[in-house]
């Protein structure tokens, strides 16, 4: 390999993942009930999480600090090697802007040491797609630079739109009142949220029921998916919180009513979890530009 390639865990691919392509890791963490843990990926882990929240249980989060990058860039700097760094997006966390500060500091000491720490302005599994990108370009034998132009002219295109079918989580990461979340359970609306050109998530409709959802996320596939490229050479992905059966059927749909063959199927990990609640499902693809 050309340069090393890190992520946070916001990318929400997976410990397997990162392990079997060789991408480093740094770990937000969240907060259960006193109980504090490093978002790790793990299978076990995501669902003790989700069965927590759905008993009742609340959780918060917390950015990976100044220090652990400190630390991480320490560790990887033996190797000798540039280290492109593609980090949770800044409008949602401050992971981003401790990764800087970190780079900052970690040159002052080894001026001749070359981090490249990218702002995603992704979530969740559009950031792992992102990610996944770059590591395909980087297994392919792409340098430093050639891989940190392409995330920058690119992740723009990745498109994410998201629902959840609880408003409750959201209400309590202040997104929505007390009672619209109350309203909005009761008349089972299910909210359709997008990532903007700034990183953040944010409300563009409503529609009632799971059918009405799925039929809205599949619209934004149409209106905002690559078209000069077939859809069964494009690479798609869907996720979702506690539960698959509430992505299966945005899967199927996506299979039957576009051809799409690279279909990649993933978990909402703990710290984004934590903000969306358990009935959380998604699709992300590269398309035209968020603005």
């Amino acid at each position: 390999m050309k340069f090393i390639l890190l992520s946070d865990s916001c990318a929400d691919f997976g410990a397997e993942y990162y392990a079997r392509h060789q991408i480093e890791l740094v770990s937000l963490s969240y907060l259960l009930d006193g109980d504090e843990q490093a978002d790790r990926g793990e299978t076990a882990q995501i669902d003790a999480f989700y069965a927590r929240l759905k008993a009742g249980e609340m959780s918060t989060t917390s950015a990976v600090n100044t220090q652990t990058f400190y630390q991480t860039f320490e560790r990887l700097y033996e190797r000798r090697l540039p280290i492109v760094c593609l980090l949770f997006s800044s409008a949602l966390s401050a992971t981003y802007s401790s990764g800087v500060a970190a780079r900052e500091m970690f040159l002052e000491k080894h001026g001749d040491a070359d981090i490249r720490v990218i702002d995603s302005l992704c979530a969740s599994t559009g950031q792992g797609l992102l990610l996944d990108y770059a590591r395909r370009l980087r297994d392919d034998g792409a340098d430093a630079d050639t891989v940190c132009d392409w995330l920058e002219e690119n992740k723009l295109r990745l498109n994410h739109w998201f629902t959840v079918t609880s408003l409750t989580h959201l209400h309590k990461g202040g997104r929505v009142s007390a009672v619209s979340a109350s309203i909005g359970n009761m008349l089972n609306i299910r909210p359709l949220f997008w990532m903007d050109e700034q990183g953040r998530l944010t409300l563009v409709d409503k529609e009632h029921g799971n059918k009405k959802i799925i039929a809205a996320l599949l619209n934004k596939v149409a209106e905002r998916c690559d078209t000069s490229v077939p859809y069964a050479e494009q690479t798609i992905a869907v996720n979702y919180g506690a539960d698959i059966e509430d992505v299966l059927p945005l899967k199927k749909a996506l299979k039957q009513q576009f051809g799409f063959k690279k279909i990649i199927v993933s978990r909402v990990g703990t710290v984004v979890g934590a903000h969306t609640g358990p009935g959380v499902f998604a699709v992300y693809f590269l398309g035209q530009k968020r603005e």
